[in-house]
């Protein structure tokens, strides 16, 4: 294991950076292909060579330039790799460029507009003056305002030059100007409840519950008055936010699902493709108020709608995956049926690869699940091979209640599998971590009074009381503030008693 750390060690300090090894690197199978059908189309001569060149680059995990001068021993794309470097990479930008097309609406309009300055130099009137009006129609369209202001201060250079009339200018910058104002407060309005949530998640004190209620009767206003699709698109996501720390899952689920239709008939479906991610992300959310709704023929309804919607998105990969491994761990728990757990779960232990690749909220989740669909299938020490991979996902400690949660489990797992130096270290560690933080609230000291006893008698009774002292206690708390997460660690220590075990 030493060896294995030092040999990782040595390669990230002799780690190369290149520009064209990170720019092939970066792109999909799709934009690969359509890079040497482009290439081999437009490039002037020696095509073969560069598309070699392409195919060893692309073939490394790590750069190493060595390996290519080995590879290319004599040969002028190495002997001057610099230029074939700058040669390359504005080939590949060119491809990406005309692969866009069409895609992507801020690509086009920068496109209209460099047309439009053309067409005014040659004094082709007509033509610019209609290349004028369509590509103001794609900012509307596609919501691009700051692109249309651009646009709007090109066209009255021009009418200036032609001594035309420019109060229709005027107006039209004021409304845009409008417009980006709305934005704005909405964008303003998301962020203050975000925060809230961030705050408080799903245990809100009373005045934090009242927050939410005031920004839902300010939102639901809000709604009726906007003009942009955008505006509308962030306002229901908000409204949900309020909905879902109020636990009113069923609302909240709802007011996602308007977002779906949206998104499908009125937010520019020519362009689809590039608001693919933040379509996946509402269908991931999506799930997950329907899992909260507690209600089956919600769930299921939900999984028909995302499964539908996600068969027209093309290519991102890792999203899709998140949304898949997600349903599968939400459905086990709503059925309470974990039979279908060690066959579900292979698909996501033969899809490791891409879970890495998956942010950290979705990867630690799916992770967690792995370990607790093993744990209650009775396979401890696969639960524990996963719940050490959850402590090396990224940031994975800033998500501090479902931590503090993986700090017990883990705890509980060492002590299942008879680790009793582990335990003992486990636990001090985490008493340390827990008393450190700045609020402890009576969850908290629960835990602190449960690893007191646990590590005053750590025997197997000694211990087992411990867990039912713990147990009695979470049944004291609030159940207005701690109901859900009460739920969650009785679960858990149920898992734990003799009985589950045997």
């Amino acid at each position: 294991m030493w060896g294995h750390w030092c040999r990782r060690e040595e390669a990230m300090h002799n780690k190369e950076t290149d520009e064209l090894f990170e720019l092939i690197n970066s792109l999909s199978k799709a934009e690969r292909r359509y890079f040497k059908l482009h290439f081999e189309g437009n490039a002037h001569s020696d095509v073969q060579k560069y598309t070699r060149l392409f195919d060893a680059v692309a073939a490394m995990s790590v750069f190493d330039k060595s390996a290519l001068e080995k590879k290319f021993k004599g040969e002028q794309i190495i002997k001057y790799y610099s230029k074939t470097k700058a040669y390359m990479v504005d080939a590949i930008l060119d491809a990406l460029r005309a692969f866009r097309r069409g895609q992507s609406p801020v690509d086009d309009i920068n496109l209209q507009a460099a047309n439009i300055r053309i067409l005014i130099a040659k004094g082709l009137h007509a033509q610019a003056e209609h290349a004028f009006a369509t590509t103001k129609q794609l900012c509307y369209d596609t919501e691009q305002l700051v692109p249309l202001l651009d646009i709007l201060d090109t066209e009255e250079t021009y009418r200036v030059a032609l001594l035309q009339d420019r109060s229709a200018i005027h107006t039209e910058f004021h409304n845009v100007i409008s417009l980006i104002q709305e934005r704005e407060h909405m964008a303003e309005l998301h962020h203050k409840v975000y925060s809230l949530y961030s705050k408080y998640g799903l245990r809100p004190t009373p005045e934090a519950k009242q927050e939410f209620v005031t920004y839902l009767e300010l939102l639901n206003t809000e709604l009726s008055k906007v003009r942009l699709n955008h505006s509308v698109s962030l306002c229901n996501s908000t409204i949900a936010i309020c909905h879902h720390s109020l636990g009113q899952h069923y609302e909240a689920y709802k007011a996602l699902c308007a977002n779906v239709e949206l998104y499908e008939t009125k937010i520019t479906p020519k362009y689809f493709r590039a608001r693919a991610i933040d379509f996946l992300r509402i269908l991931g959310n999506i799930i997950t108020y329907a899992y909260n709704t507690r209600n089956l023929e919600t769930f299921t309804e939900a999984q028909e709608l995302v499964r539908s919607r996600m068969e027209k998105v093309a290519e991102q990969e890792e999203l899709k995956f998140g949304i898949i491994a997600t349903q599968i761990f939400l459905e086990i728990s709503l059925r309470g049926n974990f039979d279908m757990f060690l066959e579900r779960v292979q698909y996501v232990e033969e899809h490791q690869d891409v879970l890495a690749k998956v942010g950290t909220v979705i990867q630690s989740d799916i992770i967690f699940n792995v370990s607790l669909g093993y744990l209650k299938t009775h396979r401890p020490d696969d639960a524990i091979r996963w719940l050490m991979k959850l402590f090396e996902v990224p940031k994975f400690e800033e998500r501090t209640q479902i931590y503090i949660y993986a700090r017990m489990y883990e705890i509980l797992l060492h002590w299942r599998l008879n680790n009793t130096d582990l335990v003992i270290s486990r636990t001090l560690s985490y008493k340390r971590y827990l008393t450190k933080r700045d609020i402890m609230g009576e969850l908290e000291k629960a835990i602190v009074k449960f690893i007191n006893a646990a590590t005053y008698n750590n025997s197997t009774k000694g211990f087992e009381k411990a867990m039912n002292a713990f147990g009695a206690d979470l049944e004291q708390l609030d159940p207005t503030q701690y109901s859900g997460m009460v739920a969650h660690y009785s679960d858990l220590l149920k898992w734990f008693t003799v009985e589950s075990l045997t």
